[in-house]
């Protein structure tokens, strides 16, 4: 079973960072996301964010479809 200690090393290992720049780095990301921004929605918003969230997506429009292009072609694989 992976202790936190077990966790944090491998954390760190993988991004080539010593434990403590991790733990740093990790502290300021949650410090970050429980400071942000926040909103509320009541249950009829609520289920209407969801909604939207699993509708299927429109057809994209021809510019969106233009944009896409010419940004696919901009592109290089590295």
């Amino acid at each position: 079973m992976n202790t936190s200690s077990d966790i944090l090393t491998e954390s760190a290992k993988r991004d080539a960072e010593t434990e403590s720049e991790f733990g740093a780095a990790n502290d300021v990301a949650r410090k970050a996301n429980l400071e942000g921004p926040s909103f509320r929605l009541d249950k009829a918003d609520s289920q209407r964010f969801v909604e939207a969230l699993l509708a299927s997506p429109d057809k994209p429009t021809p510019r969106f479809s233009q944009a896409l292009n010419t940004y696919q072609k901009s592109v290089v694989e590295r």
